[in-house]
């Protein structure tokens, strides 16, 4: 039953979830806070990374806030890149991480440990998670960072639905706050990132070998996003062929949701507790851990195992489609976006995309919006999701 234990290339942990409490000490994080600026371009290959709007995060700070970070999560360098905020604030962050995180060896759950994150179960609720986060926020001793997509979005133009915790962190820690004469921030922050070099030859190399793995001869006389929009729909159209029995007609997107819908359908009929109407990911959240059940307790056959690792690897299918933005296979408007959907493309047939040269980056921290409302009540915060979309939104238009 062991070869069940962990899917490769999954999220999906299949043994019982262990919360991952968050490390007090500061020592390591003021050791390598120094060498951030050369990690993050020697590991990610990104230089420079200007930072904007530090003054309202030192702000908050000196006002004895309990500060929550809320950006978005385009590219998975993002964590490391906003560490570079230690610095700027002299006080180091916490971050919530999700867990699978911390069952890629022992060595990176030790370094994230003492980065300053802790474990969230992405694949149900997590009690002791959100209990953390609002404790850590309620003693304001260091920022807390979070990603509503809870998830790489691998486009620095669109932001995924938000998760529902970023509303329930607030309104607990705002409320617990409150009895002690303070109050809850919240700062947006936006990341972007701007590839930096000739990108016909970054990426042709990478497209070139993936034509050739599909039997196709180069076809040098198209353009790089003409070639890539085929390999896309290459890879679209083998997905509805084994998930739905035939190619689909239609606009991308239109065929994307339709795909995911026929991954997920029949699954909600036989698991308990799935209901098409709402979005997606939350619809394949309850699948997981309904699916998950049998596997973690080993109460199942090896054959109903197997089975039930492939209709978590359906799912996985449906959630790498499920992420592409609304333009994916549809326009390329800026390098960056024929870079993140060569890179998305990759993904999905390498497993990985490969580094394409030097990136540089900006964060941006938002103004604070502040959480409060009287000793022993909750704040509303019915808003704040929304408050917090349209802020990263209109800085990554470069709007604020």
């Amino acid at each position: 039953m062991n070869l069940f234990k962990v899917r490769t290339g999954s999220v999906i942990i299949a043994e019982p979830y262990r919360f991952v409490p968050p490390y007090r000490s500061v020592f390591w994080l003021k050791f390598f806070q120094p060498f951030g600026r050369t990690i993050i371009r020697r590991v990610f290959g990104i230089s420079p990374v200007e930072i904007r709007g530090a003054q309202h995060l030192r702000d908050s700070v000196a006002r004895g806030h309990g500060i929550l970070l809320t950006s978005n999560h385009c590219r998975h360098s993002d964590s490391f890149m906003l560490g570079l905020l230690n610095a700027e604030t002299g006080r180091p962050l916490h971050l919530m991480a999700t867990w699978h995180l911390f069952k890629q060896g022992w060595l990176l759950a030790a370094l994230l440990r003492r980065w300053g994150a802790f474990s969230v179960y992405r694949e149900g609720s997590d009690r002791m998670a959100l209990k953390a986060a609002v404790t850590l926020l309620t003693e304001a001793r260091r920022p807390l960072l979070i990603f509503p997509e809870g998830m790489v979005s691998r486009s620095n133009d669109y932001l995924r639905p938000f998760m529902d915790g970023v509303a329930l962190i607030a309104r607990g820690a705002a409320r617990q706050r409150a009895a002690f004469g303070g109050c809850i921030v919240v700062h947006p922050v936006a990341v972007r990132y701007w590839f930096d070099g000739d990108l016909d030859a970054a990426i042709t190399p990478a497209i070139e070998e993936m034509e050739t793995r599909f039997g196709w001869t180069p076809g040098r006389e198209f353009s790089l996003q003409g070639r890539a929009f085929k390999l896309g729909e290459e890879l679209l159209g083998r997905a509805e062929e084994k998930h739905l029995g035939v190619r689909q007609t239609g606009s991308a997107p239109e065929r994307i949701t339709r795909l995911v819908d026929q991954i997920l359908q029949p699954l909600e009929k036989e698991w308990p507790g799935g209901h098409s109407t709402d979005e997606s990911f939350s619809r394949m959240k309850r699948l997981r851990s309904a699916i998950l059940h049998g596997l973690i307790d080993q109460s199942v056959s090896q054959a109903e195992t197997a089975r039930r690792w492939e209709q978590l690897g359906n799912i996985d299918v449906a959630e790498r489609w499920y992420r592409q933005p609304p333009t994916h296979l549809v326009s390329c408007a800026t390098p960056e976006q024929l870079l993140e959907t060569v890179e998305r493309i990759e993904e999905m047939i390498l497993g990985s995309a490969r580094p394409y040269g030097r990136l540089r980056a900006m964060i941006q921290v938002g103004e604070a919006i502040e959480i409060s409302g009287p000793p022993g009540r909750a704040a509303d915060v019915t808003r704040l999701p929304e408050q917090i979309r349209a802020r990263i939104e209109g800085m990554l238009a470069g709007k604020n």
